[in-house]
């Protein structure tokens, strides 16, 4: 049985940057057998962000471009909230 995962990534005119990313976590995904899940939570980039990830083709790779109540902390937090497998890093609330 492998171990799925959900990675949210909060994004913010980073297109350069996610090729390079996708490719080591398909690498890792590859390498590991892990049912990866993979969430970037853009900003509203409008640097062709979804764009490039539309292209990708993956089906567990999604852009999610938040265009109100814009920051990192909701980012992430919209995130999670998508998340269908387990979320790395796992926090507990004390």
């Amino acid at each position: 049985m492998s171990t799925s995962l959900t990675v949210v990534i909060p994004t913010y005119r980073e297109a350069a940057n996610i090729p390079h990313l996708i490719a080591r976590l398909q690498a890792m995904r590859e390498h590991s057998g892990l049912d990866l899940e993979v969430f970037l939570v853009d900003d509203d980039s409008r640097d062709g962000s979804e764009e490039l990830v539309g292209s990708l083709g993956l089906d567990w790779v999604k852009i999610v471009t938040r265009k109100a109540d814009r920051g990192l902390s909701r980012s992430v937090l919209e995130g999670l909230t998508l998340a269908k497998r387990d979320i790395w890093p796992s926090w507990t609330l004390i």
